[in-house]
């Protein structure tokens, strides 16, 4: 059984119509020989994404190689524009977290009003608060977690630029 390389070129790409991967395909033509596109997979079997286009990998292989030369020679702009896209405000992640703790605060006071007092519509109205809390407290837990993980992106602007580098 030959085992299959996968080609450094599927995967690459999203179409921007519809949002699906492009994959490779091989086109067999008795003048040309066998040639080999990206192509939107929502077009894989039948044409649905009518507005995708199909690429060469030679012709997308000269542009790459043509975009990252200019990319080499402005290692500053290209630095610029990489901040930019990897820069991550903080401000309003905290201020949304400062308002659910406010939030889950004053539920919990809800829920505090409401302890001792019994039968079946206090306990729904009880239960309901601490999914609430619950609910909320997920959501702030996503919110920290997004700020303690976020790129350092001076290393990832480090990280690129060497890739790009050792690119000729």
């Amino acid at each position: 059984m030959t085992k299959v390389t996968p080609r450094i070129e599927a995967g690459f790409g999203i179409c921007p119509h519809c949002g699906k991967n492009y994959f490779i395909k091989q086109l067999a033509n008795a003048k040309s020989g066998i040639k080999y596109t990206l192509t939107c997979a929502s077009n894989r079997s039948t044409l649905t994404c009518r507005e995708s286009e199909t690429v060469f990998l030679e012709d997308l292989k000269y542009v790459v190689l043509e975009l990252i030369a200019v990319l080499k020679s402005k290692p500053q702009e290209l630095k610029k524009v990489l901040k930019n896209a990897l820069y991550i405000d903080e401000k309003p992640i905290r201020f949304k977290i400062e308002s659910i703790n406010e939030e889950i605060n004053l539920l919990r006071s809800r829920v505090q009003s409401l302890n001792g007092k019994l039968g079946d519509c206090y306990t729904a109205i009880r239960d309901e608060i601490e999914s609430n809390i619950e609910n909320l407290m997920t959501e702030k837990k996503a919110l920290e977690n997004n700020l303690l993980t976020q790129l350092d992106y001076d290393s990832k602007i480090k990280e690129i630029t060497t890739a790009l580098d050792s690119l000729s």
